[in-house]
C-alpha cells in the first residue's frame, strides 16, 4: 500500500512539473494517475478496505475543495 501511494504521489509530483501551468493537461494527467493507482490497491486492498479508501478520497477532495474557497482560490473545472 505505501509502496503505490509513493509511487503515485512521486508521479503526481512529475506530472505537475512536466504541465507547467497547463491545467488541461495536468488534469488529464491527475486522472491517469488516480485511475493506475487505483488499480493498484485493488490487488493489495480487499473491497472493504477499498471502500474505506474511496470514502477517505472522496473526503480529501470535499476538503480540499473546502479550504480552496475558505482561501478564495477559484477552482474552475
Amino acid at each position: 500500500f505505501e509502496s503505490v501511494m509513493t509511487d503515485s504521489y512521486k508521479k503526481m509530483a512529475e506530472a505537475k512539473t512536466e504541465a507547467a501551468g497547463d491545467k488541461a493537461k495536468m488534469k488529464a494527467s491527475m486522472e491517469s494517475i488516480m485511475k493506475e493507482r487505483e488499480e493498484a490497491l485493488s490487488k493489495v486492498l480487499t473491497p472493504e478496505q477499498m471502500k474505506t479508501y474511496d470514502a477517505q478520497v472522496t473526503k480529501n477532495v470535499k476538503t480540499a475543495k473546502h479550504h480552496m474557497e475558505k482561501s478564495g482560490t477559484k477552482h474552475t473545472g
